[in-house]
């Protein structure tokens, strides 16, 4: 056997184990980076969308309300003259 293998041999036995290897830290892929760009601008589509089509609601009932208190209006100032 070599130095280096009875090294090793001596290294495990003392430790009762298998030496401990550093891992290596891997680095988040290009393609992971921007696929979450991706899902990231397709989810603020959405809640973008489901925001827009909420306000132009609320903007068209409001308009109607107005269009039916005018009517009132214009029914009471009718019926008074």
């Amino acid at each position: 056997m070599s130095y280096q293998a009875l090294n090793l041999a001596n290294q495990i036995r003392l430790l009762g184990g298998v030496p401990l290897i550093p891992q290596i830290r891997k680095r988040p892929r290009k393609e992971l980076i921007q696929m979450g760009g991706v899902l990231l601008f397709i989810a603020g589509m959405i809640v973008g969308g489901v925001m827009g089509i909420f306000c132009l609601c609320l903007v068209q009932i409001n308009n109607i309300k107005e269009d039916e208190m005018l009517e009132e209006r214009n029914e009471n100032y009718a019926s008074n003259s």
